[in-house]
């Protein structure tokens, strides 16, 4: 049994913006693997104090706390433009992200333990099985540069209809322009689809409805993976940008018994095989996890995802039976997951 934990919440001041939600205290409360206390004195406890944040730092920024119990700063969005300056954070404490490798900083895996919280909370019925149909889903909540350049190409190669697709309004983000002009300037081909996508603001709806995903982007029906094997994951951010950033969106397939190829930021494969996940290396090919050209990494996904679907059309009984065992695996691995002390003391 870990230490009990003692989280201070009172005293703590700063001249950012703070999170409206206690978004690490909710977590640590509910996948700790000790007791956890706030605002108490228990013997023998592990002591912290938190504050949640939103925007950018500044060498102005002020933080107002008790210097004798160690502090955390947590944050969760993945924009460089907040991380400036953490170094004068860590003049006070530890500073926490969701951007695996960022070299600042510690990476907490928040929106991995965000997704297991929502599957309890909203009684989410995940996949127990891949049934290997050579189709793929391909989630998108918001419209954004990489996700109309990778909708344009799965049309232009005639894979538009060979996938579960959804490309929703979230923040009505057809209404930027700025988004819908940089594919155009990126995408070396015709743009037609994606132009009456854009003109019309048409979305593209599988289980939830626009209006739904307003409400909660978190749900989603179960058959939308029974009827698919692969998971086109575009993370929220897959540019050039410092770090990889990593969040829910890259944990439902594992959690839902898919194979997973990303359209994210470089190095997001290896992130997951160095967290313990298995990606299938012997049978995908994730060679663009290494290419530095955004463009060039997004298409080089979605050849590596057709390429594995032609295999899985191949696959006999046994091969399918094994990769079963393994994809179970990291399903096992995800609903695992737990806080430990020893993580916790890493903080302090």
């Amino acid at each position: 049994m870990a230490k009990p934990l003692v989280i201070s919440t009172n005293g703590l001041k700063t001249d950012f913006e703070e999170c409206p939600s206690p978004r690490l205290l909710d977590i640590l409360k509910k996948y700790y693997q000790g007791k956890v206390f706030t605002n108490d004195k228990v013997s023998g406890a592990l002591d912290l104090q938190i504050i949640e944040h939103v925007c950018c730092l500044d060498k102005k920024s002020q933080i107002k706390y008790n210097p004798n119990i160690p502090l955390v700063v947590h944050h969760t969005e993945g924009d460089p433009k907040y991380f400036q300056n953490i170094e004068e954070v860590e003049k006070h404490g530890v500073f926490l992200h969701s951007s695996y490798g960022l070299e600042k900083g510690n990476f907490f895996s928040y929106w991995q333990y965000d997704y297991l919280r929502a599957i309890e909370k909203l009684n989410i019925r995940v996949n127990s099985r891949n049934n290997f149909i050579p189709r793929f889903l391909c989630l998108n909540g918001r419209p954004d540069t990489h996700r109309y350049f990778v909708l344009q190409y799965l049309k232009d190669i005639g894979y538009i209809d060979k996938g579960l697709i959804s490309l929703l309004n979230r923040y009505n983000q057809f209404e930027n322009s700025f988004l819908y002009e940089n594919f155009k300037n990126l995408y070396e081909g015709d743009t037609n689809f994606i132009d009456r996508l854009y003109k019309n603001k048409k979305v593209l709806e599988l289980d939830i409805t626009n209006n739904k995903l307003h409400q909660d982007d978190r749900s989603h029906f179960r058959k939308i993976y029974k009827n698919t094997s692969v998971s086109l994951v575009t993370e929220t951010y897959a540019d050039e940008r410092p770090g990889c950033f990593i969040t829910e969106k890259s944990w439902k397939p594992i959690a839902n018994m898919h194979f997973p190829i990303w359209i994210a930021q470089k190095g997001i494969v290896s992130a997951f095989r160095e967290m313990g996940y298995d990606v299938f290396d012997d049978f995908i090919n994730h060679d663009y996890d290494k290419t530095s050209i955004s463009k060039e990494r997004w298409i080089g996904a979605i050849d590596s995802m057709c390429a594995f679907l032609s295999k899985i059309e191949q696959m006999n009984f046994q091969t399918r039976l094994k990769l079963q065992h393994r994809l179970l695996n990291n399903q096992n691995r995800f609903f695992a997951k737990r806080i430990t002390q020893q993580e916790v003391e890493s903080w302090l």
